[in-house]
C-alpha cells in the first residue's frame, strides 16, 4: 500500500463501512445471557407460582445486599450463599415449602446476567441520586467517566419509552423483558463507543504514520475479536480502547504543532481515561513524551515558556479526573478501602516468570495468534527504530504491561487498554514493511490479507458462540423439566445458580421440583463445566452413564480456533444417570 493508493472519498467510504461492521458485531446477540420470559418459565416450572413468589424473591435480593453490607465492614467479603431453611409461600395449590437456596437460585436466573460483574455497574448507577445531589456510586473500580454516561444513556432510553425504570424490584420479576432491556440499553452505550474507535484510530494512525497506516489500523481494530466481546458486557474495558485514542491523537498533534490547546486537550483526555479505569491514567505519558521531544528539537516555537505545557497537561488531567470522580474526594475513605481490598485480592507481584506467562498465555487472547504475532513484531521493531512517533506510544505500553503482568490478572479483559497501542504499532509496522519490500508487494499484501481474514474469522467464531449460548441452555432446561421425575435426587458440583460464578452457569430449570444434593450417590448428576472433577473420576464414570449432552453445534471454525476468551459461554451440559 502507498499513501496515495486511495482517494479521500474512498477512504471515507472504507472507514464508514468498517465502523458499520464493528456495530454489527457489537450488537449481534447483545441480549445473550439476559433474563427472558422463556428462562422465567423454565425456572419456575409452574407459571402460576410467580405471584406467590414475588415477595420472597424481593426479600432474597434484600438479604443479599444486607449480607454484603455486613461483609464490607471486614477485610475480605465472601460469596453469599443462603442456608437451606424453607420459606413458606401460599401457592395456588395451598401452602408450599421451598428451601431458601432455591429461592436464591430462581432469583439469580430472573435478574442476573451471564457476563460476570455486570450487576456491579448497574447497582452503582442505581445508587446515584441526582435529586439529592448524591453522585457517589459507592463503587470505584469503574470510574465516573463510565458510570455517568451509562446512567445518562439509561435515562434517555427511559424518556424515549425504551425501558421501564421502577424502584419496585417485584416489577422486574413479573416483567423479565423490562429487566433484560435495562441491560441491553446499558450494553448499547459500550457497543456504540467501541465502534467510534474505528474512525478515531484511523485519524490517530494517519496523524502519526500516514494514511495507509491509518486505514490498516482501522481494519485491524474492526476485525479484532476482543472488542465485540466487551461490547456485550456492562463494563468499561472495551470503551476505554476508544477513549485512549483521544489523548494519543492530541499527543500526535503536539509533535506536529506544539500548541498549548493540544497539551490541554491531551491532558484532559488522559484524565477522563483515568476517570474510567484508574490505571489507564498512564496515558498521560504520551503528551509528556511529546513535550520532551519538542523541547529537545526546540521546535515548534509555541512551547514557550518551557514549563507551561507540563502545567497545562497536569492541570487539565487533574481537573478532568476530579470532574468525573468528585466522590474520590468526598468519600476518600471509602475509595481507599476499596482499592486496598482489591490490592489484597489481586496482589502486585512483578517477576520475570509472571511477565513471560502473561506474554505467552494471556495477551494473545485479545488479538488471535496472527494479529498478535504482527503486534509483537511491530512493538519489537518500534523498540529498535525509536522514531519520535513511537516514543509517545512505547512508554504507555511499558508501564501498563509491567502493571498488568505484575498483577497476573488472568481475566484477559484487563489487557484491553494496551490493545489500541499495539494495533497502531501493527499498522505502522505493516505499512513500513510494504514500503521496504515494494518489489514483493503481492507477497506482503497477501500476508496482510491472510492475517486480517484469519482475525475476522476468529471474530465470527466468537459471535457464533455468543449467539448460540441461550439456545442450547434453554433446550437443556426444557429436557430436564420434562424428563427428570419430580422429587428425583440430582447431584451438582455447586448449587445451580445461573450466573458466571456458579460452576460456569447452569441451564434454567425448575429446582423447586427436584431434590438437589441430598444424597452422596444421587440418581442423576448434572455437569455444566468441562473442568468438573467428576468427568475424570473413574469411580463416578463407572457408576453413571450420560443420558443427554447439550452443547453448541460445532462448525468448521472450531477446527481452526479455540475459545480462550469466553469459555463460560461455551460449556457442555451433561446429564448423568446412575446405572441400574
Amino acid at each position: 500500500m502507498t499513501d496515495g493508493a486511495f482517494l479521500n472519498k474512498n477512504i471515507l467510504i472504507a472507514v464508514s463501512a468498517l465502523t458499520l461492521m464493528s456495530l454489527f458485531f457489537n450488537f449481534s446477540g447483545i441480549g445473550t445471557g439476559l433474563p427472558s420470559e422463556e428462562k422465567t418459565a423454565l425456572v419456575l416450572g409452574d407459571p402460576e407460582l410467580l405471584p406467590s413468589l414475588l415477595e420472597v424473591l424481593a426479600k432474597s435480593r434484600e438479604d443479599v445486599y444486607e449480607k454484603y453490607k455486613e461483609q464490607f465492614k471486614r477485610d475480605v467479603p465472601q460469596l453469599y450463599v443462603p442456608d437451606e431453611r424453607p420459606v413458606v409461600i401460599e401457592a395456588p395449590s395451598g401452602k408450599k415449602e421451598i428451601e431458601s437456596i432455591k429461592i436464591h437460585s430462581i432469583r439469580s436466573i430472573m435478574m442476573q446476567p451471564r457476563f460476570p460483574d455486570e450487576q456491579k455497574a448497574m447497582l452503582s448507577i442505581g445508587r446515584i441520586r441526582p435529586a439529592r445531589r448524591d453522585f457517589d456510586p459507592k463503587f470505584y473500580t469503574y470510574g465516573g467517566a463510565y458510570i455517568y454516561p451509562v446512567g445518562i444513556t439509561l435515562k434517555i432510553a427511559q424518556i424515549l419509552g425504551m425501558i421501564h425504570v421502577s424502584g419496585n424490584v417485584e416489577h422486574y420479576f413479573s416483567h423479565p423483558r423490562d429487566m433484560k432491556m435495562l441491560y441491553v440499553v446499558a450494553k448499547s452505550y459500550g457497543a456504540l463507543m467501541i465502534a467510534l474507535g474505528i474512525p478515531l484510530i484511523f485519524l490517530c494512525a494517519r496523524e502519526l504514520y500516514g494514511e495507509s497506516a491509518g486505514l490498516l489500523a482501522a481494519i485491524m481494530l474492526a476485525v479484532i475479536p476482543c472488542l465485540p466481546i466487551e461490547a456485550h458486557s456492562v463494563k468499561p474495558h472495551g470503551v476505554i480502547v476508544t477513549m485512549l485514542l483521544v489523548p494519543l491523537y492530541f499527543s500526535a498533534r503536539i509533535l506536529k504543532y506544539g500548541r498549548t490547546a493540544d497539551y490541554i486537550l491531551a491532558g484532559a483526555a488522559s484524565g477522563l481515561c483515568a476517570g474510567t479505569m484508574i490505571y489507564t491514567g498512564a496515558s498521560i505519558l504520551s503528551p509528556l513524551a511529546a513535550y520532551l521531544i519538542c523541547l529537545k528539537s526546540q521546535k515548534p516555537a509555541g512551547v514557550s515558556p518551557k514549563m507551561l505545557p507540563i502545567a497545562a497537561v497536569l492541570a487539565s488531567f487533574v481537573a478532568a479526573f476530579i470532574l468525573v470522580n468528585p466522590y474520590y474526594l468526598l468519600n476518600f475513605k471509602g475509595m481507599i478501602w476499596e482499592f486496598t481490598y482489591l490490592s489484597k485480592v489481586v496482589p502486585f507481584e512483578p517477576s520475570l516468570s509472571n511477565f513471560l506467562h502473561h506474554f505467552v498465555y494471556e495477551f494473545h487472547v485479545e488479538f488471535g495468534y496472527l494479529l498478535y504475532s504482527l503486534s509483537v513484531a511491530g512493538f519489537l521493531y518500534s523498540m529498535i527504530k525509536l522514531k519520535k512517533e513511537n516514543l509517545i506510544v512505547i512508554p504507555v505500553i511499558l508501564v501498563m504491561y509491567f502493571y498488568i503482568s505484575g498483577g497476573l490478572w488472568y481475566t484477559s479483559h484487563y489487557d484491553m487498554p494496551m490493545v489500541p497501542y499495539f494495533v497502531l504499532l501493527s499498522a505502522w509496522f505493516a505499512s513500513e514493511m510494504a514500503g521496504k519490500f515494494s518489489k514483493y508487494r503481492l507477497v506482503v499484501n497477501s500476508v496482510l490479507a491472510l492475517i486480517i481474514t484469519y482475525t475476522l474469522m476468529n471474530n465470527v467464531f466468537y459471535a457464533v458462540i455468543i449467539r448460540s449460548h441461550d439456545g442450547y441452555l434453554n433446550e437443556a432446561g426444557r429436557w430436564i423439566n420434562e424428563n427428570i421425575p419430580e422429587n428425583a435426587d440430582v447431584g451438582t458440583r455447586d448449587f445451580p445458580f445461573y450466573g458466571y460464578v456458579s460452576d460456569g452457569g447452569y441451564p434454567p430449570f425448575s429446582t423447586i421440583r427436584l431434590r438437589i444434593n441430598k444424597k452422596d450417590v444421587p440418581t442423576y448428576y448434572l455437569s455444566v463445566n468441562d473442568g468438573d472433577p467428576k468427568l475424570r473420576d473413574a469411580e463416578f464414570l463407572a457408576g453413571y452413564r450420560i443420558v443427554r449432552e447439550f452443547r453448541r453445534k460445532r462448525n468448521v471454525l472450531d477446527k481452526i480456533f479455540v475459545n480462550y476468551r469466553i469459555k463460560f459461554l461455551d460449556n457442555t451440559v451433561r446429564v448423568f444417570e446412575k446405572k441400574a
